[in-house]
């Protein structure tokens, strides 16, 4: 229930009139309504939780694969929101009382407003960001498997010189001041700021132009055999030599490569193992269905459907 008013009537005074008794009486009675109310909200905020199933216990890719089945690590680092409020100590009375209890609303408002004005004159502090590293996975004579991560960025610089594109002058590794891997390695990457993975493979190869001179070629696209995505982690394939990047890429168009990937989506697909087959036709950085686009086939396989209820709906009413 909601305290007693703080202000207190003093020792003598006259006797209040009955209509001013009454009135008394009917707020206190709405005061205990409503502390009674937000009791009830914080049983039924209690209730919530989340679910996650797995519709498929074994992970295996689609038909033909050679590869070994994904394994996902059993342990996550994602907290469920019913778990973070579990936390909380609200006491006995609930969200409304526990802030009464360290005072009123008003007396918290006031208390607020000086750290307020001393945090608008503090300097804004840019977020840390966690930057991972590319790492090498397998070396050969005249080729590199690397693995890159997210945020990374494949550039295309054999294309956007065969179009006329300028290329971003960052690109290079003294433009950035990088002189050894150490210098890529300690610098502070604002949010969202480039980074080339062929800052990575060069610096590993000590800047060497004259024994790599396929990894400074913007002509061979730093000796990347293929680009992923941006935000797409996953191998990169590297030709050290200008003979081995060519047979790579013709290993490419011929589709003697095969590319898996394992990505999240929203809602259910349907069929739950498909093949699409259709015609692309690239627009700059994007794509279209075109018939007169280059054939791309792809199969799909769902390895599981995740679901958690959904925020104020009803009982069975889940998000997808």
């Amino acid at each position: 229930k909601a305290p007693a008013a703080s202000a207190k009537a003093p020792a003598k005074s006259a006797p209040a009139a009955p209509e001013q008794r009454l009135a008394r009486k009917e707020d206190n009675e709405e005061e205990e309504e409503d502390a009674e109310g937000s009791e009830d909200d914080d049983e039924d905020d209690d209730d919530a939780s989340e679910d996650c199933s797995a519709l498929s216990d074994e992970l295996e890719s689609y038909g033909g694969s050679e590869l070994d089945p994904l394994d996902f690590p059993e342990d996550s680092d994602v907290d469920s929101d019913a778990e973070t409020g579990a936390d909380l100590d609200l006491g006995a009375g609930g969200l409304l009382t526990s802030m009464f209890g360290g005072g009123s609303l008003h007396s918290e408002e006031k208390a607020r407003k000086k750290p307020q004005r001393q945090l608008e004159q503090r300097p804004r502090q840019q977020p840390k960001i966690r930057v991972v590293f590319p790492s090498l996975i397998w070396r050969g004579k005249d080729v590199l498997v690397v693995n890159k991560p997210a945020d990374w960025i494949c550039s295309a610089s054999d294309v956007d010189k065969k179009k006329g594109r300028a290329l971003d002058p960052n690109e290079k590794c003294q433009n950035k001041g990088f002189k050894v891997l150490d210098d890529l390695l300690q610098y502070k990457f604002g949010d969202r700021e480039k980074k080339y993975i062929h800052w990575w493979i060069q610096l590993m190869h000590d800047l060497d132009h004259k024994a790599y001179p396929n990894l400074f070629d913007e002509d061979q696209n730093y000796g990347l055999c293929h680009r992923l995505d941006r935000e797409t982690s996953g191998t990169v394939l590297v030709g050290l030599t200008q003979l081995a990047r060519q047979q790579m890429r013709e290993c490419f168009h011929r589709h003697y490569v095969r590319k898996l990937y394992v990505c999240l989506a929203h809602g259910f697909v349907e069929p739950k193992e498909q093949t699409v087959d259709k015609n692309l036709e690239a627009m700059g950085q994007k794509a279209r269905l075109h018939p007169s686009g280059k054939r791309a086939r792809t199969h799909v396989k769902v390895m599981a459907n995740f679901t958690k209820p959904r925020k104020g709906g009803q009982p069975g009413e889940v998000d997808e």
